[in-house]
């Protein structure tokens, strides 16, 4: 009996110290998730951020000689459907399965355009992509203010090119890029539109 007293006395003595190793023992850590942050207001990258995920705006663009106007429709990323007035035309980008497919008003319907205006493919590009390239500051400058708008510039690390944003304070959209390029000057005005429809071929 006495034998048993032990035993049991033992394993309660044992039981304690367990479970006061256990209480001090330090509880591992668990990181802390935080949300990345989101752009500031008119900044450069929230501009650039409006910019890719926009659904629907209107643009007018001068390049050297070409004056464009036309508007863009983002159903989905990837699947932007580009129309560009110029030099008395009309022209329709969309993309299928096969790549970027041009079609040429013909009346009040639209022909495939096997051999689009040279500077087609451009507007398209200069509608539907970002441009963000290296800067020779490191980051868009700030410049100035003007109405609801915040000014940057910046200088292009690879080409040189002298670049200006414009973006609105009030919504980050950007109203404005200047492109003072070595070879072909660019000017271009973004207006945001949620009612824009461009057309399906």
């Amino acid at each position: 009996m006495r034998r048993v007293l032990v035993i049991l006395l033992l394993l309660t003595a044992c039981k304690a110290k367990e479970n006061a190793v256990t209480a001090t023992a330090p509880k591992p850590s668990v990181p802390e998730v935080k949300a990345a942050p989101r752009p500031a207001e008119g900044s450069y990258a929230a501009g650039i951020d409006w910019f890719r995920k926009v659904r629907a705006f209107k643009f007018t663009l001068e390049e050297g000689n070409l004056h464009a106007t036309g508007e863009m429709e983002r159903p989905g990323a990837g699947a932007e459907r580009v129309l560009v007035r110029a030099n008395d035309g009309e022209w329709l980008g969309v993309v299928k399965v096969t790549g970027l497919v041009w079609y040429h008003r013909e009346g009040p319907g639209w022909t495939p355009d096997r051999k689009p205006p040279e500077f087609a493919d451009r507007v398209y590009q200069r509608a539907t992509v970002a441009v963000d390239p290296q800067k020779k500051e490191g980051d868009a400058q700030l410049a100035g203010t003007e109405a609801d708008l915040n000014h940057y510039k910046f200088t292009n690390a690879i080409t040189g090119d002298a670049h200006e944003v414009w973006v609105s304070r009030r919504d980050n959209h950007i109203a404005k890029i200047a492109i003072d390029s070595r070879y072909t000057p660019l000017a271009m005005t973004i207006t945001p539109d949620e009612s824009v429809n461009v057309p399906q071929p």
